[in-house]
C-alpha cells in the first residue's frame, strides 16, 4: 500500500515538477500506468510518456508501447454501462469458439477479468490521448541515446502495418523516420531491431535492422534490394512464418543517439522508390474459402444476418466483408483490408495515369 500511495504521490506531484519522473521511474512501468488508469490521474499520463530533458540528458522514462497503454486504449469505455456491455459481448464470443480457436484468441478470461480490463474515459481524453502518443518530435527523440531508448514489440506478418500510427507503435526510436518513408513508399516492412544494443543490453556494437516483406516490393524496389544484397548491406532469409523477408541494416553503437542511427538508415531508404500497394487486396473466393469462418466468429450476428440461409449469393459476401471493416473495389472486384491501403492503391493508379498521360515537350 506505501508503494502505491508513493506512485500516487509522484504522479500528481509530475504535472508542476517534471524532474519527479525520475522517481517514478524506479518503479515498473506497467505498475505505474495501470495505477494512473485506475486513479484516472489521464493527464499525468500525458507528461510521463513524452521524452524530456533533465540535466542535458533527453530519455523516455515510460514508454506508452512496450507498456501496452495502446493496448489498452482498445478497452477504453465511455460510460460503465458500455464496459459492461462490451465485456458481455467479448465474453459471449468466447464462448463460441473451438478449443483450438480460444488458443488463438487468448480467450479464457472470465467475464469479471474482461471486465476489469475495461478503463472508463471520455472519448474526448481518449483522442487527446492518442493524439498526444503519436505527436513524435522527432528532433527530440533524436537526442536520446540508443543505449536509453526502449525496444518495440516486432510487428511480424500477423500484424500487418496499415497506417503511419502502426509504424510508430511498433518501429523502435531509431527505425521511426526511416520506416514512416517506406510506409509511405508503399513497401512493406515486417519486424525492426537493435540487435540487444538497448537498455542497457548485452551488446555493445550491433545492427539496427529493418525488414521488410520481400514478396510485396515493386520489381524496381527488388533490383535495389538485391544490389544492397551483392554489397552486403541487406541480407533475405525466410522466417518462422514462412514470409520471404529482405532486410536493410546499418552499424549501431550503445552510446550513439538516435538520430545517428536514424540517418544512416535513411540514407539507405532513400534510395527505394514509390511503389504501388501490393498488400492488402484479396479476392472474394480468398476471403470465402480463408477468412469468412474466423470472421463469423468475431462477428456471430452479422455473420447469421448474411449467412444463416441456404440462398446466400456473392452479394452476401461483400455486404459482410463491408460491415467486418473490408473495402470492396467494385472495379478490380476485390476485398481490401483496410481504407488507408485501397486508397494508397488508387493514388499510385492514378499518379501512373497522370504521368502517362501527360504530352512531352519535344
Amino acid at each position: 500500500m506505501e508503494e502505491r500511495n508513493n506512485i500516487i504521490r509522484l504522479l500528481n506531484e509530475v504535472n508542476s515538477d517534471i524532474t519527479k519522473i525520475q522517481e517514478l521511474g524506479k518503479y515498473d512501468e506497467r505498475q505505474v500506468v495501470e495505477i494512473a488508469l485506475e486513479e484516472k490521474l489521464f493527464d499525468s499520463l500525458l507528461v510521463i510518456f513524452k521524452p524530456i530533458t533533465i540535466n542535458g540528458v533527453t530519455k523516455i522514462y515510460f514508454d506508452a508501447f512496450s507498456t501496452d497503454l495502446l493496448d489498452k486504449i482498445q478497452n477504453f469505455c465511455d460510460t460503465k454501462a458500455q464496459a459492461e456491455e462490451e465485456s458481455k459481448r467479448e465474453y459471449e464470443f468466447y464462448q463460441t469458439l473451438s478449443e483450438e480457436d480460444k488458443q488463438f484468441f487468448f480467450s479464457d478470461r472470465t467475464y469479471e477479468e474482461i471486465l476489469s480490463s475495461k478503463t472508463i474515459m471520455s472519448k474526448e481524453f481518449k483522442d487527446k490521448l492518442r493524439k498526444s502518443l503519436f505527436t513524435i518530435d522527432m528532433d527530440l527523440i533524436g537526442k536520446i541515446k540508443i543505449k536509453d531508448s526502449h525496444a518495440r514489440r516486432i510487428s511480424g506478418f500477423g500484424h500487418p502495418i496499415n497506417s503511419v500510427e502502426d509504424v510508430i507503435f511498433y518501429s523502435e526510436p531509431a527505425c521511426i523516420a526511416p520506416s514512416i518513408d517506406l510506409f509511405n513508399k508503399n513497401i512493406v516492412t515486417t519486424s525492426n531491431d537493435t540487435d540487444g544494443v538497448i537498455e542497457d543490453g548485452p551488446v555493445e556494437n550491433g545492427k539496427c535492422v529493418i525488414a521488410c516483406n520481400y514478396k510485396y516490393l515493386s520489381d524496381e524496389n527488388k533490383a535495389i534490394f538485391d544490389e544492397l544484397i551483392k554489397n552486403g548491406i541487406s541480407q533475405r532469409y525466410v522466417d518462422r512464418s514462412g514470409v520471404d523477408n529482405v532486410t536493410i541494416e546499418v552499424p549501431c553503437n550503445r552510446e550513439e543517439t538516435v538520430a545517428d542511427v536514424s540517418n544512416r538508415l535513411q540514407a539507405i531508404v532513400s534510395k527505394f522508390k514509390m511503389q504501388d500497394c501490393l498488400y492488402g487486396s484479396q479476392t472474394l473466393e480468398n476471403f470465402f474459402n480463408n477468412s469468412l469462418v474466423i470472421e463469423g466468429k468475431r462477428n456471430p450476428d452479422l455473420y447469421q444476418k448474411y449467412f444463416g440461409k441456404d440462398d446466400y449469393t456473392w452479394d452476401d459476401v461483400i455486404m459482410f466483408a463491408q460491415d467486418v471493416g473490408y473495402i470492396y473495389d467494385p472495379e478490380e472486384d476485390l476485398l481490401w483490408v483496410s481504407k488507408n491501403r485501397y486508397e494508397r492503391h488508387k493514388e499510385y493508379n492514378s499518379s501512373i495515369s497522370s504521368q502517362s498521360s501527360t504530352p512531352m515537350n519535344l
